[in-house]
């Protein structure tokens, strides 16, 4: 078993960083955020297992951003597409490589009808009221 460690950060420091993440990728296109966030998480792991289980601070550190930026991915997912996007893993399934989990029939704004738009789409500025008004 390993020693017991306290937690090292207080709930709103957590949050402010948090907010910076979101604030920094409000501007990005809804086509960013289209992909299996925990997925590639899983998917990754095991490249990256030695910083996830490293105690060195600055390892610490990257593992921490990069948590914080997978809440704020799935936090824009939610408010962009109202869920966070599955993709189907068994390659051997008909539907490899697609979201599972968007409702039937139904596609978002920016891939049209025969792939993705030309045109990028951003439903979080689209749906943001200017706060300078």
């Amino acid at each position: 078993m390993g020693k017991i460690v306290e937690m090292k950060l207080s709930p709103e420091e957590v949050m402010e960083d948090l907010e910076g993440h979101l604030h920094d990728n409000k501007n990005r296109p809804d086509e960013d955020f289209w992909y299996d966030r925990l997925g590639w998480i899983d998917s990754h792991y095991e490249h990256y297992q030695d910083t996830y289980s490293s105690t060195d601070d600055e390892e610490k550190d990257i593992v921490y951003e990069t948590d914080l930026q997978t809440i704020s991915v799935l936090i824009h997912q939610v408010c962009r597409f109202g869920r966070i996007p599955i993709v189907e893993r068994e390659e051997k399934s008909k539907r490899f490589g697609e979201v599972i989990n968007f409702p039937k029939g139904e596609i978002p704004k920016f891939y049209g009808y025969d792939g993705y738009t030309k045109e990028k789409h951003n439903t979080i500025t689209d749906k943001t009221k200017d706060k300078n008004r």
